[in-house]
C-alpha cells in the first residue's frame, strides 16, 4: 500500500469539500470497507443503546452504557 502525504494529496483542491473528494478517493479498497464496518458497528451500537434508554429509566445505569461510545 502506497502512503501519500496529505499535503500531496489535496495540492490542487480550492474548497473544503473537493479537500475532502480529493481524500476519499485516495483510499484503498481495504480502508474504505474497514471505515464501513467500523460505521455499521457504530450505527448499530448507537440503535441498541437508543432502544435500552427507552426501555430502562436509570440514568446512572444509561450513562455506564454510553460511556465506552465515546
Amino acid at each position: 500500500m502506497q502512503i501519500n502525504s496529505i499535503i500531496s494529496i489535496v495540492a490542487g483542491s480550492e474548497t473544503a469539500k473537493d479537500r475532502r473528494i480529493a481524500v476519499k478517493k485516495s483510499w484503498s479498497k481495504q480502508e474504505k470497507e474497514e471505515r464501513r464496518k467500523v460505521a455499521i458497528d457504530s450505527q448499530l451500537r448507537l440503535a441498541s443503546l437508543i432502544a435500552f434508554l427507552d426501555t430502562d429509566g436509570s440514568r446512572a445505569k444509561d450513562l455506564k452504557q454510553l460511556s465506552p461510545c465515546g
